[in-house]
């Protein structure tokens, strides 16, 4: 018995040597990375992707993996401090790459990913784990290419679409106008109206069918001062200043959004757009309603569907 113990305090005395030879400071490696040690906010799994970002830095924010709301710390970045903010921020996604945070709702549809899983705890490749804590892995951002080590929201309101957009709506339309996402409409006694009082959106715009696209919707809507717009049926538009009737995102019945007869329809005056479905309307906002949208309000982004084929299918 008296063997075993000293052995046993032999291996413990080697280890806590082995993490005295690597000290907490931030510029020092910890020798064991793990993907997160952090309590996380509700809804935000615990089990991480890693990313190779192979546009690499230093470009325009229509290029950027992870597009939305940022922020960096050299001092005290950990996973926590991240996705805490990402979360306070709407978002679904929230990346860790060094000392910078990024979040976003999907995978910028014009940038360059791979999946490098594994290798943002793998300390000969990231070296250091995050500034404020240096048992995680906040990805690597000297790299090449760099790796976000990143996190996501299971219950968002975006859940119902991969992070890697597989269409459904432009994600823009006219100058600052972004989707938000699909809603469904409200139900009446138990069941899914499509009366007046179930609209999303309270005011019609009868003069766009038969020629209904997402950019006619939006203009006629912005033209009356409305700061919401809604394409539905593929034939009809609303507008309105504030989502009416209980109206709620998809978030679950998922199939409601794929690309298949009687769900998304193509739009009657662009076959290659779907606007919205018999049971769906697509939510357009501009800045200050509240809504969030896929897209970030970032000027960079305005008409960003114009020059890149964005609307997809789902």
């Amino acid at each position: 018995m008296l063997r075993e113990i000293c052995q046993s305090l032999l291996v413990l005395s080697v280890f806590f040597k082995t993490l005295a030879a690597y000290p907490q400071s931030p510029g020092a490696p910890f020798p064991f990375l793990v993907g997160n040690t952090s309590a996380l906010p509700a809804g935000w799994s615990g089990n991480s992707q890693c990313l190779a970002d192979c546009t690499f830095d230093d470009l325009p924010i229509t290029r950027e993996f992870l597009s939305g709301p940022a922020f960096t710390d050299a001092v005290h970045m950990t996973i926590e401090l991240c996705v805490s903010f990402c979360d306070a921020q709407g978002s679904r996604l929230a990346g860790l790459k060094g000392a910078e945070c990024r979040c976003a709702n999907i995978f910028n549809p014009s940038s360059c990913f791979e999946s490098d899983n594994g290798e943002c705890q793998t300390t000969a490749d990231v070296g250091v784990g995050c500034p404020g804590n240096r048992r995680e892995s906040c990805g690597l951002a000297n790299g090449t290419p760099p790796l976000f080590n990143i996190f996501f929201n299971q219950v968002s309101q975006f859940s119902c679409s991969d992070p890697l957009w597989p269409g459904g709506a432009a994600l823009t339309a006219v100058d600052s106008w972004r989707f938000s996402y699909f809603y469904k409409f409200h139900r009446l006694n138990g069941c899914e109206s499509d009366s007046v009082a179930a609209h999303a959106l309270p005011f019609d715009v009868p003069l766009l069918q038969g020629n209904l696209t997402t950019e006619a919707c939006v203009t006629a809507c912005g033209n009356s001062g409305f700061t919401l717009a809604g394409v539905t049926k593929g034939d009809e538009c609303y507008c309105g200043n504030s989502i009416q009737n209980g109206a709620r995102p998809v978030t679950t019945n998922c199939a409601t959004l794929e690309n298949i007869p009687g769900t998304l329809i193509p739009c009657t005056g662009n076959a290659n757009e779907l606007c919205g479905g018999p049971k769906v309307i697509s939510i357009y906002t501009l800045p200050g309603t509240g809504l969030i949208p896929i897209l970030p309000f970032d000027p960079g982004f305005d008409d960003f569907c114009s020059g890149f084929d964005c609307p997809g299918h789902t």
